[in-house]
């Protein structure tokens, strides 16, 4: 997906029109950049997971690659970073109920993607 698709599906998500919501998509390269750091550390896990070579770098976004295919794994870009534009969105409308709602998809979204992932310094049974 690209990072358009991804602020497409965000807008679908909230049953918004993006033609009507030019000035929040404008600052999308720069949300979406945050939410790929904030996730970096679960996409890594997940390509581990998957026999896949880590990511290095964490992946910015400027409004002229919006087009291009985002790095990252399917699961984050379908279960967490729509969600996590949609909290932005309804953060800047004041709307503290669905920021909330939306913060908790998103943060559901990332445990989702975690499940199952041995964790480097996860627990170990002693007896």
């Amino acid at each position: 997906m690209t990072g358009n698709e991804v602020l497409k599906l965000a807008y679908d998500i909230m049953s918004e029109e993006e033609s009507s919501n030019t000035e929040f998509s404008a600052f999308a390269p720069g949300i979406l950049t945050v939410l790929l750091a904030e996730t970096w550390a679960c996409n890594n896990n997940l390509r581990r997971s998957k026999g896949l070579e880590e990511l290095t770098e964490i992946p910015t976004v400027t409004a002229e690659t919006m087009d291009q295919p985002l790095t990252y794994e399917m699961e984050i870009q379908l279960t967490v970073l729509p969600y996590g534009i949609c909290e932005k969105y309804a953060d800047g409308d004041g709307d503290t109920v669905k920021t909330g709602y939306y913060n908790s998809l998103y943060v559901n979204g990332v445990n989702y993607c975690l499940r199952g992932i041995p964790q480097e310094h996860g627990v170990e049974d002693l007896y």
